[in-house]
């Protein structure tokens, strides 16, 4: 009798035990005896079933669950079948576990369970344990998820750009329908394959070297050229980590939009950057900007506003090994310097009020290109300290940014000012003008380079003839040239282009007529305006023989003969003269 009652002690204690295992899961769980009939229910149990109006609680142990599933009825008949079936087949020993999700519809919403059934033997024979748990929220973030590649897929197979996935390894591991296509390889053919076996070396080793900067964390946008079927083809690059849960980098994103057509819209023929000019001065800033394009040093371009500046920094881009890439140009006197690191280094979301979003500043958006900082001079100190810090590192931080941003392009800084004497004065950081003077190009006033006044003609009205979409380029006469040589041009080839289009405008098809200011017409021959202290004299006078066989063959229509005839000299002396300047004819506007 004492043992029996010390057996009664035992089970009760592990019934209390079991109960506050059972109490402290979420899920709502029951314990069957072997015969089905419930024996312990938890916390969890009770109020589900308070909530459906049935009543599971320690009086009511003994119920029958089997009893309780055959007779159930309504639209959840068939799991209620099938969970009675698993129990007895749990029971007979046919098998120890039984798993299911099944729909259960509330008044309030549908809502989805799984029920899970496993068993185990005490002393009193085999028990069956019902889990009942709600997994509402968890098919909800699945259906999520399943759209969301449904979108995904339906994005990546119809987007006319081409979008690729990399692995760490840089080896291709998805790419879409336009990838395949444009390539022309189907995307097992491309997919374990890395860039310089689809583009070939000198662009896989440039496509490699940005996406190791993308598996550093950075995003790295560019325009770059690169073959396809023999045939350079211009896209824009957008790459970005991919990253798992943990937020680690596992590969790269890269989407690229074939912008070979807008580029080539944006280059046109009437545009192509000329070199050939006759004055001495010009002739001398081309020579260096040819050196200074072979290499990739930081250039700074000296002249007065106006005068050419950027003409001959897209020059030096153009003739670089960047010309396939960006070319930026930001006149830093034109932005606010509230406004003006952000337009620079771009920012990140927060940085100040209004700053939404993360924004890429010209720096990263001239990645393998060129960037023009005109006027540098009127860069705040604060930002010339940022921008020698860049110089020297290659790398910067986005304003409101803790990362540093590395990236690969070429700098070309243009100033009006007299730097040294804004040293001077405190205006420009000593450290800062060094940096940027690796390789200094003096770019000449017009008034210094007379003699290239009938090219600069030509050249302008050509591109304003297709600006205007006239029929023919504008014709100039004799006199009205005249005129425009007599001027000083205290605005340089800027104002020189205004004059013209103003003129073209007012013409209404008849001959251009030149509103000139008297006062500003320059006295004396081209000599006088030739002449700038520190100049050799050899200098003058080329650039004053230049000027004068320039003028002498305008007015003949090329024809050297007559040229000769008209300064009285020979016509071999005209071609000695044309050999020893390095003269050619150029091109002229018609004269009538």
């Amino acid at each position: 009798m004492a043992r029996r009652s010390h057996s009664g002690t035992d089970a009760y204690e592990q019934l209390r035990l079991l109960q506050s295992i059972i109490d402290a899961l979420s899920a709502h769980v029951a314990v069957l005896d072997d015969q089905g009939r419930i024996i312990l229910v938890n916390e969890a149990w009770r109020r589900f079933a308070d909530r459906n109006g049935m009543t599971w609680d320690n009086g009511g142990v003994g119920t029958n669950y089997l009893e309780t599933c055959k007779n159930a009825s309504g639209p959840h008949s068939e799991e209620a079948a099938d969970v009675l079936e698993a129990i007895r087949s749990i029971l007979s020993g046919k098998t120890t576990t039984y798993h299911k999700e099944y729909p259960c519809h509330s008044p309030e919403e549908k809502r989805w369970f799984q029920v899970r059934l496993t068993s185990f033997e005490d002393g009193s024979g085999k028990k069956v344990v019902v889990a009942h748990e709600t997994i509402t929220e968890v098919k909800k973030a699945a259906e999520e998820v399943r759209a969301s590649e449904e979108r995904f897929r339906a994005i990546f197979t119809s987007a006319q750009d081409l979008i690729a996935l990399k692995d760490c390894n840089l080896r291709y591991t998805l790419v879409n329908p336009a990838f395949e296509k444009l390539i022309g390889l189907p995307a097992q053919d491309i997919v374990g394959k890395k860039a310089h076996e689809i583009y070939g070396t000198a662009a896989g080793d440039h496509i490699e070297e940005l996406d190791k900067r993308v598996l550093q964390g950075q995003t790295v946008e560019e325009e770059f050229e690169r073959p396809v079927h023999g045939v350079l083809m211009t896209f824009h690059d957008t790459r970005v980590p991919l990253r798992n849960l943990e937020g680690q980098t596992i590969g790269v994103c890269v989407v690229s939009k074939d912008v070979t057509d807008r580029r080539r819209l944006a280059h046109k023929p009437y545009e192509r950057l000329s070199d050939n000019y006759y004055s001495q001065a010009m002739r001398e800033a081309f020579s260096k900007a040819r050196r200074a394009a072979a290499t990739d040093g930081t250039i700074l371009l000296l002249g007065e506003s106006g005068c050419g500046k950027d003409y001959l920094a897209r020059w030096i881009h153009e003739h670089s090994r960047r010309s396939s890439r960006p070319f930026f140009a930001v006149n830093c006197a034109a932005i606010s310097r509230e406004l003006a690191e952000s337009e620079l280094f771009g920012h990140e979301p927060g940085a100040f009020t209004g700053a939404r979003t993360r924004k890429r500043g010209l720096f990263e958006l001239a990645e393998g290109g060129t960037l023009l900082l005109n006027e540098i001079g009127e860069l705040p100190l604060s930002l010339q300290s940022k921008l020698l810090t860049f110089l020297d590192s290659k790398s910067f931080l986005r304003v409101g940014g803790d990362k540093h941003i590395r990236i690969d392009s070429r700098i070309i800084a243009a100033t009006h000012r007299n730097l040294e004497t804004e040293i001077a004065q405190g205006r420009f950081m000593e450290a800062l003008f060094y940096r940027l003077n690796v390789f200094m190009i003096r770019v000449p006033p017009l008034r210094e380079r007379m003699a290239d006044l009938p090219i600069l003609v030509a050249q302008i009205l050509d591109n304003l003839a297709v600006e205007l979409q006239l029929e023919a380029t504008p014709s100039i006469d004799s006199l009205s040239l005249q005129q425009l040589q007599n001027y000083h041009w205290p605005g340089n080839v800027r104002e020189l282009k205004n004059v013209l289009e103003r003129s073209l405008i007012l013409s209404d098809g008849g001959p251009l007529r030149f509103d000139i200011p008297h006062n500003h017409i320059a006295r004396g021959t081209s000599a006088s305006s030739s002449f700038v202290p520190g100049r050799k004299l050899e200098q003058i006078l080329n650039d004053v023989t230049m000027s004068v066989i320039s003028e002498a063959l305008r007015r003949t229509g090329d024809n050297t003969r007559e040229a000769a005839l008209m300064l009285g000299i020979s016509r071999d002396s005209i071609y000695r003269y044309l050999k020893r300047l390095g003269m050619q004819p150029p091109k002229r506007p018609r004269v009538h």
